[in-house]
């Protein structure tokens, strides 16, 4: 029978996080103002398959198809500054139709250590363009590799992180956000939807011949997790507990978080998955007696949050 200690870390903006390694992170910094929409015009970022749009308030009175706030996607003021770009992450007249951009950070990730991903999106809704449809599956992936329009990255229906529903809000900002452990030296952050289309959930706002699912990007942020703030065999119970009994982990869901859509996941410190389940029910009882000895990184996904736990098995 195994020995084990919960230790648990909540991740929040009130701890230190580092400098994020994203350049450019919400788009201000231009190398010429986007009078054609291109994001070659933004320092930093480049097409990562596709053909991506870019939007500056300098358009003003310009080029107005690729001003901010009003443009050819609405109406958005900029989450940050007065930039912005955009990808299509789902189109019905096109199989798996994407649009990427990508970025190579300023330092490579390092292999073991945690880091918080997160980028500010918003749907756009323009009857004019087709873009009449929202679809989840929009997303980060950390990569090795660069890709380009020559070369997009593979739709291999996997993202570091993503979004589970569909993001319909067209007024405000939303959030995608969660945290990885490095298995790579990963020296490039890419945004779209790397799903296919049979595994990406569209909602049409209004049928037409085109369907068009478009989403304003803003504020990208890959920064290193260092806190190390302890809740001692406590989880924030307004969700969820868990609790590690006789070489199990006992999972108990209370009604804000019942679903079909709760999902927990272990990670072992090289960011290998090593258990995934789908919670449905209020309690839940997992077996661990064939972990070994370590430090071990405990997922939960629902429908509108991530949280993230560590713990420790002695044997």
């Amino acid at each position: 029978m195994k020995n084990l200690l919960l230790l648990l870390f909540i991740f929040s903006s009130s701890f230190c996080f580092s400098q994020n390694l994203v350049p450019n992170p919400s788009f201000e910094d231009t190398i010429s103002c986007p009078y054609n929409g291109s994001i070659d015009h933004v320092f930093g970022w480049s097409n990562g398959g596709g053909t991506p749009d870019y939007f500056n308030s300098c358009c003003n009175g310009i080029s107005p198809a690729f001003s901010v706030p009003n443009n050819w996607g609405g109406y958005q003021q900029a989450a940050t500054g007065n930039g912005y770009c955009a990808v299509g992450i789902y189109a019905n007249y096109y199989p798996n139709a994407r649009e990427f951009i990508i970025a190579q950070l300023t330092t490579p990730l390092t292999i073991g250590k945690k880091y918080d991903v997160s980028f500010e999106t918003s749907l756009s809704l323009n009857d004019t363009m087709y873009f009449n449809c929202a679809a989840n599956k929009l997303g980060a992936l950390l990569s090795t590799v660069p890709y380009d329009i020559g070369n997009p990255p593979p739709i291999a229906n996997f993202a570091h992180i993503y979004s589970t529903n569909n993001i319909t809000d067209t007024t405000n900002w939303s959030t995608i956000n969660g945290m990885i452990i490095a298995d790579s030296v990963y020296q490039y952050i890419i945004i779209g939807n790397f799903f296919d289309d049979f595994s990406t959930d569209t909602l049409i706002f209004k049928k037409d011949t085109f369907q068009t699912a478009y989403y304003f990007i803003d504020d990208v942020s890959v920064v290193e997790d260092t806190t190390n703030s302890i809740w001692e065999n406590k989880i924030n119970e307004n969700y969820f507990s868990a609790d590690l009994l006789n070489g199990s982990m006992h999972i108990n869901i209370n009604k804000n978080l019942k679903g079909n859509n709760n999902e927990l996941t272990i990670f072992n410190l090289l960011g290998q998955k090593i258990f995934n389940q789908k919670i449905q029910d209020s309690k839940t009882i997992i077996n661990l007696n064939t972990l070994s000895y370590g430090i071990y990184i405990l997922n939960m996904e629902t429908e509108n949050q991530i949280f993230n736990h560590k713990f420790l098995i002695i044997n």
